[in-house]
């Protein structure tokens, strides 16, 4: 595939998620400060989700732990819902051919997945994003993995209204798992997969100002 290719997949990628974060759709869970929404979209195969809420930091700190690895952040550090992450192609600084191997979730009812994304990330003073979608790409299937397929999906930073040091993020997922697996089990693992990374971003985000904190007051 060329490389126009792939921007052009992230194009079209980031239009259908801005399009995508502003639209209204029916409750589906939430838990502790974060609200998942869920509808099926229009072509696609799989339902697709909407979590959103607050975290206590500014959106360019929030980006630069969130956004995939292979774009200068760190979420490779603390973030468990991913096993791990490979960058198979630098299109652009901005653009990447990545590949994900999730752990199996819900007790070991589904098995470890792997996805391969092209995926753009771009920072700004008013928001910054992740978008991308899934590709084919030559890359050897691992045994151990079903290859999955996702489509257009991404991560939306923002200041909160009234609260410029306060981050609204938005985490839209919409994943094909494959396999056999049963509806209810997507339904009940992507939402939880959402849950946890939000809490474990929320940890991570804690943990570290805490240590900032207290590394002041030692040279201070």
């Amino acid at each position: 595939m060329e490389d126009s290719e792939y921007i052009r997949f992230v194009e079209e990628s980031k239009q259908t998620v801005m399009q995508y974060a502003q639209e209204d759709w029916p409750f589906f869970k939430q838990s502790n400060g974060v609200e998942i929404t869920s509808t099926q979209c229009p072509g696609s195969p799989v339902r697709i989700y909407k979590a959103v809420g607050e975290l206590n930091a500014s959106p360019t700190v929030v980006f630069d732990y969130a956004a995939p690895p292979g774009f200068g952040t760190i979420r490779e550090k603390w973030d468990r819902t991913v096993k791990r992450w490979d960058v198979l192609k630098t299109v652009t600084e901005s653009v990447k051919v990545l590949r994900s191997e999730s752990f199996s979730v819900l007790m070991g009812l589904i098995s470890p997945r792997d996805f391969i994304d092209v995926i753009m990330a771009e920072r700004s003073d008013d928001i910054s994003f992740t978008c991308g979608r899934g590709v084919d790409y030559p890359h050897p299937e691992d045994p151990a993995c079903v290859r999955g397929m996702n489509y257009a999906s991404g991560m939306l930073c923002f200041a909160a209204k009234g609260k410029p040091t306060t981050t609204r993020m938005v985490l839209l997922v919409q994943t094909d798992p494959r396999g056999s697996i049963p509806h209810k089990l997507i339904e009940a693992a992507i939402p939880s997969i959402q849950f946890q990374f939000f809490a474990q971003l929320r940890k991570a985000l804690k943990d570290d100002e805490a240590h900032r904190e207290r590394a002041s007051k030692t040279h201070s």
